[in-house]
């Protein structure tokens, strides 16, 4: 969710920024975050939170392992280039 992409709302970009702020602070505690906790961390429901993590992923600010036999279960990082 880059913030010169004129297709994205003002507001998506809010949630980016507060997911990948999630993200990181739980990493810095040393606890894991799985798609399934996406949608309670950034108060939404978890379709557009699923839409959101695999935007970033694409992107490049998080990373995803995915869980072969549990989707929900797959555990989300920060990209290095989200920590700068």
């Amino acid at each position: 969710m880059a913030k010169d992409d004129p297709g994205e709302s003002v507001q998506e970009q809010a949630l980016a920024a507060m997911l990948i702020d999630a993200i990181a602070a739980r990493e810095s505690r040393s606890q894991v975050t799985t798609l399934r906790d996406l949608h309670g961390l950034i108060d939404t429901s978890q379709p557009r939170a699923l839409r959101l993590a695999y935007a970033l992923e694409a992107r490049g600010r998080i990373t995803i392992a995915h869980d072969l036999h549990d989707v929900l279960a797959s555990r989300l990082s920060v990209g290095d280039d989200a920590r700068r």
